[in-house]
């Protein structure tokens, strides 16, 4: 009995996986894609330099 019921719970669970790899986005979609420009402060170290 317990190993019908953990393999319909492992079953139930692989299903969802599935399904969630579905295309979020197609093609000609329309997105906006915001950023906020916090890099500078979180990069310290020998070979980095901030400039261009």
């Amino acid at each position: 009995m317990k190993k019908i019921f953990l393999l319909t719970v492992v079953v139930s669970l692989l299903t969802g996986l599935l399904n969630a790899q579905d295309a979020v986005f197609s093609k000609g979609d329309k997105v906006l894609n915001l950023g906020l420009g916090l890099g500078n402060s979180l990069y310290h170290g020998r070979y980095y330099t901030g400039q261009i």
